[in-house]
């Protein structure tokens, strides 16, 4: 079996760009946020062929063995707008670049946990900046609405009855924390001067909060698939 790992990925603007490597002469991928094995995840193939070209194929599986035809014979598109790929000393990587949100059915938000990770680890060490309160703000908007679109699409995506389980509770919960979280933050800012400090821990502590929920339904869904 080929294994992948994204090494490195750098957000620019409405743009995500990834990184795949594995020990392998042959193709890397990436599935993401599968419902059952392999089922509905959202598939990144690439390979490096013999003259050094790179392929890529934004695909799609169907059934938790697949198979994982690409987006475009589903009716979808192929929204990789760019890649290139080395191959050498048996290590193959793959790099490519995405919309965050491409609109396309057959693919599904990644990085709002990323984003809120680091809103909060701004916030907390680099204050002696000039811009962190902007990016603090700028990430943690962003992160909020790809959580809550990528719950909704979870949800409604397929005919699953998601809430047989905890993990979806503990969904649930982890999407309410990050609505309240950035609402708070509002307050510390224009509620009443002696209110300000109970609104900043508050929004403190739900954002952690708001994290740990989300990494612990992250870990259940990993067991509801039998990766854990």
């Amino acid at each position: 079996m080929t294994r992948a790992c994204i090494h490195s990925w750098i957000v620019k603007g409405d743009t995500v760009y990834f990184a795949l490597s594995a020990e392998t002469t042959g193709w890397v991928a990436i599935g993401i946020d599968p419902v059952t094995i392999m089922e509905n995840a959202d598939m990144i193939f690439g390979w490096v062929d013999d003259t050094g070209n790179t392929y890529t194929v934004d695909a799609y599986a169907t059934g938790p063995y697949g198979p994982h035809p690409p987006d475009e014979e589903l009716g979808g598109t192929n929204d990789i707008l760019e890649s290139t790929g080395t191959e050498q000393n048996g290590i193959t990587t793959i790099e490519f670049s995405r919309r965050i949100d491409t609109g396309d059915a057959y693919d599904k938000l990644t990085i709002s946990f990323i984003m809120m990770i680091w809103a909060m680890l701004i916030a907390r060490y680099l204050k002696k900046r000039r811009w962190w309160l902007k990016a603090h703000r700028t990430l943690e908007i962003w992160g909020v609405s790809l959580g809550i679109i990528a719950a909704e699409y979870m949800l409604f995506s397929t005919s699953v009855n998601h809430f047989r389980i905890i993990h979806s509770y503990f969904g649930v919960a982890a999407v309410i924390a990050l609505i309240c979280t950035p609402v708070i933050s509002q307050l510390i800012f224009k509620g009443k001067k002696e209110h300000k400090p109970f609104f900043r821990k508050f929004h403190r502590w739900l954002g952690r909060s708001a994290l740990l929920l989300t990494f612990i339904s992250i870990v259940l869904g990993l067991f509801q698939i039998n990766i854990l």
